[in-house]
């Protein structure tokens, strides 16, 4: 029986600034009411701005910038809430590929709100796949991860396709993850394999 209403409005800005430097400016506002069951309502006013630029200055490299502001006004409800938050959200990206068999990434996230601490969070990792037209296919995956707990992901992996037509193949995997958060160290091991067959 209690009603929930929400209205948005976005306006999306996109341009190609120059070859290789596209930019997205955004821009948002929203109302939000929610029913409460002790009477009343929960009053919600969001304003966003969201910039963003990916630059691409050789065809093997793409670099990422996004920044995403958030300002709430809470007005109403059971507690009698009333004041005004605000988020902030900074992203950079970086991913290279110097040859077709080797992919990297580097990503940064920097988090601050009203009232909690401010939150990096970082990602490294990288795949290569040395012989990727081959009828077998080796591939190793690596990533390291900091939120600020750690997680590192490794994982080789073997495919066998049947034919040239690379349609049918058999998959073999194994996957470690080795994670550590609040004092506490899980490390998590797992082979996989699969069989897809096509006709």
């Amino acid at each position: 029986g209690l009603a929930n209403r929400s209205n948005t409005v976005v306006l999306y800005n996109t341009a190609q600034l120059y070859k290789g430097i596209d930019a997205n400016l955004n821009l948002g506002l929203l109302f939000s009411s929610d029913d409460q069951e002790g009477g009343g309502s929960l009053n919600r006013r969001d304003l966003y701005v969201n910039v963003g630029t990916t630059i691409t200055p050789h065809p093997t490299m793409t670099l990422t910038l996004y920044y995403l502001g958030k300002k709430s006004h809470a007005t109403g409800g059971g507690q009698s809430v009333s004041g005004d938050t605000t988020e902030n959200r900074l992203d950079l990206g970086a991913s290279w590929s110097p040859f077709r068999s080797l992919f990297l990434s580097a990503t940064v996230n920097v988090v601050s709100a009203t009232d909690q601490k401010t939150s990096i969070q970082q990602s490294y990792g990288f795949n290569w796949t040395p012989f990727p037209d081959g009828q077998l296919q080796f591939s190793f995956y690596y990533s390291d991860n900091y939120y600020p707990d750690r997680s590192t992901i490794l994982q080789p992996s073997l495919r066998w396709y049947f034919s040239p037509k690379r349609n049918s193949y058999i998959d073999l995997s194994y996957q470690m993850n080795h994670a550590e958060s609040g004092g506490l160290t899980t490390e998590t091991n797992t082979i996989s394999s699969s069989l897809k067959i096509y006709f």
